[in-house]
């Protein structure tokens, strides 16, 4: 609460505090600058993404040892163009990179 406070100072006495509740998307829409495959290389420690396009033809794979570079370089190399795409990337990424570090099993889309 100490940040929302400073918020509240900064901002004045127009803040108003709201409370929202989480929801998942109803649909599935597809990303126009393709799809990624996420795996663990446990062997060699590494992470890596997968970019294809949708004809299922891979386009450029990215190697990391953690999520938030492989993010970045997604980004930087403009894979991911939707903000949904993007944050489902970053969260299987986060999960892979624990896998990794962990010595657990990944599979995307799956709890780990």
């Amino acid at each position: 609460m100490v940040q929302i406070e400073k918020i509240k100072e900064n901002i004045g006495k127009n803040f108003k505090e709201e409370v929202l509740f989480g929801k998942c998307k109803e649909e599935f829409i597809p990303d126009p600058a393709g799809f990624v495959v996420v795996h663990v290389d446990h062997k060699n420690g590494k992470l890596v993404v997968e970019h294809y396009n949708y004809k299922r033809q891979i386009k450029v794979r990215i190697t990391g040892e953690d999520a938030e570079s492989l993010c970045h370089t997604l980004l930087e190399r403009e894979l991911v163009s939707r903000l949904d795409h993007a944050t489902y990337v970053g969260r299987e990424l986060q999960k892979a990179e624990i896998a990794l570090k962990k010595g657990f099993r990944y599979k995307q889309d799956k709890s780990l």
